[in-house]
């Protein structure tokens, strides 16, 4: 489950950082910025316990806000929609056939791993 959580993840902030991001899906990720990683660990180092766990966390962003906020900066347009909750979870395969079958190479399917 976890990893295809991540491989989903990749496959969404790959179409994001592209351009071709048709429309996002419900929810978010959590985002730490490198600079506040090397800062946690640099203290973590000089006062954190032996045993413990520290979560780190930047921001959490919704997808959309992920999504523009990528175009911006790869100078790229953002997603066009929003995608419903209950559609967002229709079978991955079932859409990358479909879609392949007609001869639709779209940005929609290149952004659904199989």
């Amino acid at each position: 489950m976890k990893e295809t959580l991540i491989r989903i993840h990749h496959a969404i902030f790959a179409a994001m950082s592209q351009g071709y991001m048709i429309g996002v899906p419900p929810g978010g990720v959590a985002f730490s910025d490198i600079n506040d990683v090397v800062d946690a660990h640099l203290s973590a180092m000089t006062m954190g316990r032996i045993g413990q766990r520290y979560a780190l966390v930047s921001a959490n962003l919704s997808y959309r806000d992920a999504a523009y906020l990528f175009a911006r900066i790869n100078k790229t347009r953002g997603p066009l929609l929003d995608i419903p909750g209950p559609t967002a979870g229709v079978d991955r395969l079932t859409n990358r056939k479909l879609l392949s079958g007609v001869g639709a190479c779209t940005a929609f399917n290149q952004q659904i791993p199989g």
